[in-house]
């Protein structure tokens, strides 16, 4: 029998990072639950606080046991929740759902796990005769183990957030993130000479927003998908002049990194000077390295929704991880004290 007592040095409740001070008077405790706790450290860091140490078992069996390892008793608690991709993804997210009906049995005053990548999210809708629609799959588990509310990053379809019953959603958006990470880089970013790249028509929509705020023009790529097949996409054509400009790729998550490939020979094809790609979620399945290294993009930026591994990072050519630990700790912060989470990107921070 395996046996883990996490590192954790104990809850510090003396938090303030809002200026208002604290509305809730029950004590906050935050978990982190996954392989990586380097993002939910920076967020404890960023909050004052400091992670509430865990305990983790693991029997011969396969059966696992794993609990808080002090009282949560009328506290307010998060858990923050990295899932590992591929093969270990449900084992990790049934893990999670364990750990949640644990706390649960501890009597907390609330429970939200912070899940920053949703995994099934982009089973939202049926493609195919018989199809699940899939997308609040995982929001429902949660949900049945305990938890009251659930955040997460840049959804894939935010209108789906409305098909989640029985469990508060707050779906937090990292635009912000991105362009002030451009407008704060001239020197990579020459916004004159750029334009924003939608590498598919569902992307469109939200690059027209990128493109608005920066100033600068779109362009848009459109490519047909066979529905029959797994992540597999066939670049049809290109509409705007991307001659002589940077192109700035931009989408919520990089898979298989087979759009943002296509995307981007496209627009080498058409005479693009250098080419830029951000996504939220580096989900980086199956070939996804080759993909992007093949596309030879100029600079990757991916922020750390998702652990990388040191493999991964040393393999990708050009890459930047930019953090959103600041902002995560923002939504715990206002989440607790009572204060607008939209507010955060929306310009009012309470």
């Amino acid at each position: 029998m395996a046996t883990i007592k996490e590192k954790g040095k104990g809850r510090n409740n003396d938090h303030k990072i809002h200026s208002k001070g604290r509305v809730n008077q029950h004590p906050i405790a935050m978990f982190a639950y996954g392989e990586d706790n380097d993002f939910a450290e920076a967020i404890a860091k960023n909050l004052k606080i400091n992670i509430t140490p865990r305990s983790f078992k693991r029997f011969p069996c396969g059966e696992v046991l794993s609990h808080q390892a002090e009282t949560v008793r009328d506290t307010d608690v998060f858990i923050v929740c990295q899932p590992r991709m591929g093969e270990k993804l449900m084992n990790d997210l049934f893990a999670c759902g364990l750990f949640v009906n644990a706390v649960r049995q501890g009597s907390p005053y609330r429970i939200t796990v912070m899940m920053p990548y949703l995994p099934f999210s982009r089973q939202d809708k049926s493609t195919n005769h018989r199809e699940p629609i899939l997308a609040r799959f995982v929001p429902e588990q949660l949900r049945a183990a305990g938890a009251d509310a659930v955040v997460v990053f840049k959804l894939h379809n935010p209108a789906s957030i409305s098909t989640f019953p029985g469990i508060h959603m707050d779906n937090v958006d990292t635009n912000d993130i991105v362009l002030n990470y451009i407008r704060t880089n001239p020197k990579t970013f020459i916004l004159k000479k750029s334009q924003i790249g939608a590498p598919d028509l569902g992307s469109t929509k939200s690059c027209k927003k990128y493109a608005d705020q920066l100033g600068i023009g779109l362009v848009i790529i459109n490519k047909s998908r066979d529905h029959k097949a797994i992540s597999v996409s066939n670049t049809l054509d290109v509409h705007g002049d991307l001659a002589g400009s940077d192109i700035i790729f931009i989408d919520d998550m990089a898979d298989t990194c087979g759009t943002a490939k296509g995307a981007a020979i496209a627009a080498k094809e058409r005479g693009a000077h250098k080419i830029f790609f951000f996504a939220t979620h580096p989900v980086l399945s199956g070939n996804a390295i080759a993909n992007i290294n093949e596309a030879g993009f100029d600079g990757v930026f991916f922020t750390d929704t998702i652990p990388l591994t040191d493999e991964q990072k040393k393999g990708i050519k050009n890459i930047k991880i930019i953090s959103v630990s600041k902002l995560a700790a923002q939504v715990i912060d206002n989440i607790h004290n009572g204060h607008s989470v939209s507010g955060l990107w929306n310009g009012d921070r309470y």
